[in-house]
């Protein structure tokens, strides 16, 4: 059991590589598609859509891709932060389970390296559903018209990766705290952790 949940800590560690990969993938698709829409964008964009997938609203090129980029940038650094709130904020504010068991500053670490992939991968995800946005939104500007199917398979596919990465986080023992070095539970799970 102790070098299953073990195994599991060097895992995470190392596949934490993958969410840090496509987090960064991501962003190059993004600024790929911003210089795109500001170089050889129509003269508007649209800005925002309707429900139906009509054009609401337009904006110049320039001024979307400058809303959109401070979205992404304060996207990132706000899911970048969550790793460092828990290996250095209280514990009491981080949702997992075992809570107490984590608080200790080695396992505060690897919650936190486990936690920075699963955040990551939210983000590349968030951040290519807007990429899409932004595209489509210089598409619609040139007078096309994009079906609202569209928009629901985008958004139907950035749902099941974030299913996805939530049913991952929250089974196969994931946020099992290691077990110490002796073999022994910590203590907080040895008498059966009410928070789990």
């Amino acid at each position: 059991m102790r070098d299953q949940r073990n195994a599991r800590s060097a895992d995470a560690a190392g596949a934490g590589r993958l969410g840090l990969i496509l987090l960064v993938l991501s962003l190059v698709v993004y600024a790929a598609g911003a210089v795109g829409v500001l170089a050889v964008g129509p003269e508007t964009v649209a800005a925002h859509f309707g429900a139906d997938g009509s054009v609401t609203r337009y904006d110049s090129p320039l001024s979307q891709v400058l809303f959109m980029t401070l979205v992404v940038v304060g996207l990132v650094a706000l899911m970048e932060a969550t790793p460092l709130l828990a290996r250095r904020g209280p514990i009491a504010l981080i949702n997992v389970p075992n809570r107490e068991a984590w608080n200790t500053p080695e396992r505060r670490a690897q919650l936190s390296r486990v936690l920075q992939e699963d955040v990551r991968l939210l983000t590349a995800g968030s951040v290519v559903l807007m990429t899409f946005v932004l595209v489509m939104g210089a598409i619609a500007g040139a007078g096309a018209t994009i079906p609202g199917w569209v928009f629901l398979l985008a958004v139907g596919a950035f749902l099941v990766l974030v299913m996805t990465v939530l049913v991952r986080m929250s089974t196969g023992g994931r946020y099992e705290p290691p077990v110490d070095g002796d073999g022994a539970l910590p203590a907080s799970r040895a008498g059966g952790d009410a928070s789990r």
